[in-house]
């Protein structure tokens, strides 16, 4: 799917832009994740998102975790918005709330 090193969201999350508590925030996102997505076809959504989730259930130790499709939507979603971030060198704003 990557033709090089995965880099992860996780060590993507830059300056915070809002939020200070420990259950929400928002992080600028580093210009390589958002390339590294931005760089998928639209179509890779299904896979990226399988990926995801497995990884995700490996790291909780819960094997519930698995893709939906509206999980794959929002990955989608996702990519089509890094795409015109790249396109438009527009910064991405990655932001959670418990």
């Amino acid at each position: 799917m990557l033709r090089r090193d995965a880099v992860l969201l996780a060590d993507s999350l830059g300056d915070p832009v809002g939020g200070e508590d420990c259950d929400h925030g928002a992080f600028l996102v580093a210009t390589d994740w958002v390339a590294q997505i931005g760089a998928l076809q639209p179509d890779a959504a299904a896979e990226l998102t399988r990926r995801w989730m497995a990884a995700m259930a490996r790291e909780y130790g819960d094997p519930e975790i698995q893709p939906t499709p509206p999980a794959v939507a929002a990955v989608a979603s996702l990519i089509s918005l890094c795409r015109r971030a790249v396109e438009t060198s527009t910064p991405v704003i990655h932001a959670w709330f418990l």
